[in-house]
C-alpha cells in the first residue's frame, strides 16, 4: 500500500512544481490533497493491524525518554501548526518508560494530528510530557470545541467520529492510541482541557 501511494505522491508534487493554467493548478491541488490523505489513512490502517490484540506480534520493548522521543518531529509539527495558526507548544520534561519507541511516537503523532485538524485558526495546543508520583505520562491538551461527555465513552472506538465533525479523518487516530497504550499497559483519560474549554487526552506508563 505504501509504495504505490509515496509514487502517487510523488509524482503529483512533480506535477505542482510545473507551470499549469489555473484550472489545472487547482486540480492537481486536489490530487494532492487526496494522495495525502489516502496516505495518511493507509498509514492507519497498517498501524492499527499492527497493535490488534488478536494479531501475534512480539512484544519487544525497550528503555525510552517519552521528551527525548518527541523531539525529533517538532519541526514538522510546529510547521503544520503555522499553516493554521495555533499556537503549538511543548513542555517536554524526562518521563523514562519500557516500549516500543515507534509505537510510543505514533500515539503521540496521533493525539497531535486530532488537536491540530480539529482546534480553529488561532487556538492553542500543547503536548506534555513528564512524571508525578511514579507515573510517566504524555498528553495533548488543545482549546478548540471539546467532546461532548456523551461521546467520550465512544470516541476510542474505530471509524466512529464524534456528531457533526466536518473536516479531514476516519475516526482512527484514538483507537490507534488505546491499542499502543493496551500493548504499552498504559491508561488512556479524555476530559476536557484548563478552564473546562477543549480536550485534554493524556496516557499513563509505569515509569521505567
Amino acid at each position: 500500500m505504501r509504495t504505490p501511494l509515496a509514487a502517487l505522491q510523488a509524482q503529483v508534487e512533480a506535477a505542482r512544481g510545473e507551470p499549469l493554467s489555473p484550472a489545472l493548478a487547482r486540480t492537481v491541488e486536489q490530487l494532492h490533497a487526496a494522495a495525502k490523505r489516502a496516505a495518511h489513512l493507509s498509514r492507519q490502517l497498517l498501524t492499527l493491524a499492527a497493535v490488534d490484540p488478536s494479531v501475534e506480534r512480539p512484544y519487544t520493548p525497550q528503555r525510552a525518554d517519552l521528551g527525548e522521543l518527541l523531539q525529533r518531529d517538532l519541526a514538522d509539527w510546529i510547521a503544520r501548526a503555522d499553516t493554521r495558526r495555533i499556537d503549538l507548544g511543548f513542555e517536554l520534561a524526562a518521563a523514562p518508560v519500557q516500549g516500543e519507541p515507534e509505537l510510543l511516537v505514533e500515539a503521540a503523532s496521533n493525539l497531535l494530528d486530532n488537536a491540530l485538524t480539529y482546534t480553529p485558526q488561532g487556538g492553542v495546543v500543547t503536548l506534555r510530557t513528564g512524571r508525578r508520583d511514579g507515573i510517566c505520562y504524555v498528553e495533548v491538551e488543545d482549546d478548540g470545541p471539546g467532546i461532548p461527555e456523551a461521546e467520550r465513552a465512544h470516541v476510542f472506538e474505530r471509524f466512529h467520529r464524534v456528531k457533526g465533525t466536518s473536516g479531514p479523518g476516519a475516526g482512527l487516530g484514538l483507537a490507534i492510541v488505546r491499542e499502543i497504550a493496551h500493548r504499552h499497559g498504559a491508561s488512556v483519560s479524555l476530559g476536557a482541557g484548563s478552564g473546562g474549554r477543549g480536550t485534554r487526552v493524556s496516557l499513563s506508563f509505569p515509569a521505567a
